[in-house]
């Protein structure tokens, strides 16, 4: 997961953090917190 997480901030050119930093494991927290039962909003959302 941070290894996507990296490449993801190289496709927009940022330097990534480190495997395991801090913060990507607050990013995954953070995704794995907003996919945990909540329903989804937005115009990408489909029923």
């Amino acid at each position: 997961m941070h290894r996507r997480y990296g490449g993801c901030n190289k496709q927009v050119r940022f330097k990534p953090f480190k495997a395991q930093s801090d913060e990507y494991k607050a990013l995954e927290y953070f995704h794995t917190y907003m996919s945990n039962g909540l329903e989804l909003n937005g115009p990408g959302a489909r029923k």
